[in-house]
């Protein structure tokens, strides 16, 4: 019912949009390559719209001309932190309706969005913000440089702390957002407003199934609900804009992603019985300004080098990748060599060895060796069930 739903809004759609990037925005966090696919579906089965589809999907291939938004005093985002950001605009109104009823001094509590922290010292109130913190985490450590009146405060250390308001932007991933949920809820006091950001209506949040229903029903949380949930439009960050290249669409829309924020009243005290995530086995290095995640599972074959067209949690890559990059460039096989090289000193010329290689894939194209759309999308209708899980687009 739910596709039958979202393919209906995307007919409707058709006669009013401008081109693809105005239809990505008005699609309710539909990943684009899953607009892409309905509007194929549309063309061959009706033949009245298949001049005005097929001039949407050529739009999708359509260099950008919105350029993206990068967050310069922060880190690139990764994609295996689940690191989606608001939109600029957005950031304002959060914190507006956070300090809307809170005295001057109230305090209020974030986990997972630093751009809140961000825009709160931008507004001068820095002070007034309480950060939930995990070790090693280096968004964590720029913004303890760029906002240090703030106050960093481990997320197993947050019981007791009484802020007057909360805000959370968890990754929609359900073993991960519920215990920081509930860490986010015992860091507040009774009557504090809770923030809290989920999916939107047609997001296929795969990781997220007893999460969106968990929403509805917040007594487990100690919350209630204080008004419906409100639209929130996040920036479109490097990793996704690549992979969304890899598959074929280069006119990205520099904000199409939306999520809901549930607004919610702490009622009562509810203690956390939810362990944290445990952080997975990568470590990380930077490559100028190219984050690399990496582990120690190489296998001594030759290192390929991929662009994945997947941002998902549950892409069958997450299991056998050796490196990750902030722009959604994945390192499958490789041996020690090739991790040394991530650490040698850019003025070592050594040859062509796979730290060059990811710098070029990083600072390159990932669309002129990918063929037709159409070919694309047979593909992906072969390969998978899920456009978001498991096809990756090869570049060297």
């Amino acid at each position: 019912m739910k596709q039958l739903t979202f393919n209906n809004h995307v007919r409707q759609k058709l006669s009013s949009v401008s081109g693809f990037v105005a239809l990505a925005n008005e699609c309710y966090g539909a990943w684009p390559s899953d607009i892409v696919n309905t509007l194929t579906g549309i063309a061959k089965l009706e033949r009245a719209e298949s001049d005005r589809v097929e001039w949407l999907l050529n739009d999708a291939k359509r260099p950008a001309e919105s350029p993206l938004h990068v967050d310069a005093d922060l880190p690139l985002e990764h994609p295996l932190d689940s690191d989606w950001r608001f939109q600029a605009r957005e950031r304002g109104r959060l914190v507006e309706r956070l300090i809307s009823s809170l005295a001057p001094s109230d305090k209020i509590l974030a986990i997972c969005a630093p751009t809140i922290v961000l825009e709160a010292a931008r507004r001068g109130i820095g002070w007034r913000m309480i950060v939930g913190t995990r070790p090693s985490d280096p968004i964590i450590a720029a913004l303890q440089d760029l906002v240090p009146d703030a106050k960093y405060v481990p997320l197993d250390d947050l019981e007791n702390i009484e802020a007057a308001a909360g805000i959370i932007d968890p990754p929609w991933q359900d073993q991960i957002a519920a215990p920081l949920i509930q860490r986010l809820c015992t860091g507040v006091r009774i009557g504090a407003r809770v923030l809290i950001t989920g999916p939107d209506r047609f997001t296929a949040a795969n990781s997220a199934v007893s999460l969106r229903s968990r929403y509805g029903s917040p007594r487990w949380l100690g919350l209630k609900a204080d008004c419906l949930p409100f639209r929130v439009r996040y920036k479109t960050p490097r990793f996704e804009a690549r992979a969304l290249l890899a598959s074929g669409i280069a006119n990205v829309p520099p904000a199409w992603r939306t999520g809901l924020v549930h607004s919610y009243q702490k009622v009562i005290e509810v203690r956390p019985d939810l362990g944290l995530a445990q952080r997975s086995d990568w470590s990380e290095v930077l490559l100028g300004e190219h984050r690399v995640w990496y582990r120690a599972e190489f296998n001594g074959l030759k290192a390929n080098i991929n662009v994945s067209s997947s941002v998902s949690s549950v892409s069958p890559l997450r299991r056998t990748a050796t490196m990750w990059t902030s722009g959604n460039s994945v390192v499958t096989g490789g041996s020690k060599i090739d991790l040394e090289s991530l650490f040698r000193r850019s003025s070592q010329k050594v040859g062509d060895d796979l730290r060059d290689r990811l710098l070029r894939v990083e600072q390159g194209s990932c669309w002129q060796s990918q063929g037709s759309l159409e070919v694309r999308l047979a593909a992906q209708a072969a390969r998978c069930e899920d456009s978001r899980g498991v096809v990756t687009t090869g570049l060297l």
